[in-house]
């Protein structure tokens, strides 16, 4: 029934802002007067903890095709990051199963004190680019130096082979008659790389 003496973080009813009064040691007055008309104050300490930091390092972008990446926190470890399909609560980051896109994550933090935080941060996945192989041949044996062209996206290298170079020129005769796998490797602008494969028929010669 009676009154606590009003601050920014306190009002006379006893209401108590933990955020407003900041960590630190508060002192707080309470006054009650009897029925007699006789009054006493008395005080206490209140102390707010700091909360933890639960940020998270930076990471990303990732190629969808990277393989899986961990996050980790950038203050605080033994955590917990909220899982999702893409996500373990040990910061396991999936970008395969993410696809592309910015994805929201967050992390949480109990310290000691019991005083917990959840920060997030957003990781960005890229796409992979295209390493199609143009369609090429069947070709005789004996129908001289043919160029193997990328089907979408030009300037990476094919796998150098006795019968292929980088750059595509693929050779029937030194290949000889048969089937022969080739590979396409191109890296984009990100940075993000991927190789594909067409297969290149070689005929016989007739006799």
């Amino acid at each position: 029934g009676g009154i606590f003496t009003a601050t920014a973080y306190l009002d006379t009813s006893g209401n108590f802002d933990p955020f407003i009064a900041l960590a630190g040691t508060h002192k707080v007055f309470y006054s009650f007067t009897d029925a007699k008309g006789c009054s006493n104050t008395d005080s206490s300490t209140i102390v707010v903890d700091s909360i933890p930091d639960a940020s998270i390092s930076a990471a990303g972008p990732f190629c969808k095709n990277a393989g899986m990446q961990t996050l980790s926190p950038a203050i605080n470890t033994g955590g917990a990051f909220s899982t999702t399909a893409y996500l373990d609560t040990l910061g396991n980051f999936d970008p395969f199963i993410a696809d592309v896109g910015s994805f929201k994550i967050f992390y949480s933090f109990t310290d000691g004190k019991g005083c917990s935080n959840t920060d997030s941060s957003i990781i960005v996945v890229d796409s992979i680019p295209d390493a199609s192989i143009s369609a090429a041949g069947p070709f005789c044996q004996n129908e001289g130096l043919q160029v193997l062209s990328a089907a979408i996206n030009a300037g990476g290298t094919f796998t150098a082979t006795a019968y292929l170079d980088t750059s595509g020129n693929f050779d029937p005769f030194v290949a000889n008659v048969g089937s022969h796998k080739i590979f396409y490797s191109f890296t984009d602008g990100k940075g993000c790389s991927n190789t594909d494969s067409s297969i290149v028929v070689v005929d016989s010669i007739p006799d």
